[in-house]
């Protein structure tokens, strides 16, 4: 089992993503995810315990090791970009469907944006910036 691909179709079509890995674990919840490579993106659709989502990673993240990187949820993007308009705490009562269609809209929409700011010319201020926005909108919610 593994995200059709219609759910990221427009990566292919659009901006040459290429399919890297598609793994299925039916020992682990049944767990998958579709990952991708695209421009300075790394992009994953990945289904975890049931709760569907699409996380983004610079390419030029060198992480703490292969499994721990600077990953966003889609949404997260969306709030750093538009910190105004887009509210994370909507998508979490969505749908499988819905919440995908919504992550790829916001995808879709801001692609070239997200890819400018994660190229590496851009990553370390943009990671900078990002956590910052993403620490605030965490303390708010705490208060």
């Amino acid at each position: 089992m593994n995200f059709p691909e219609s759910s990221y179709r427009f990566l292919i079509e659009k901006h040459n993503a290429k399919v890297i890995d598609q793994v299925y674990d039916s020992e682990s919840f049944g767990n998958y995810y579709t990952e991708l490579e695209c421009q300075n993106l790394g992009i994953m659709y990945v289904n975890d315990r049931g709760i569907h989502a699409i996380t983004i990673w610079s390419r030029f993240d060198p992480g703490i090791d292969e499994f721990i990187k600077n990953e966003f949820e889609v949404c997260n993007v969306g709030y750093c970009l538009s910190p105004h308009e887009v509210d994370c705490d909507n998508y979490s009562d969505l749908d499988n469907e819905n919440r995908i269609k919504s992550y790829n809209q916001i995808l879709e929409e801001n692609f070239d944006a997200i890819n400018e700011l994660l190229s590496l010319e851009n990553y370390a201020a943009t990671i900078e910036r990002w956590h910052k926005l993403l620490k605030e909108r965490f303390e708010r919610r705490a208060n």
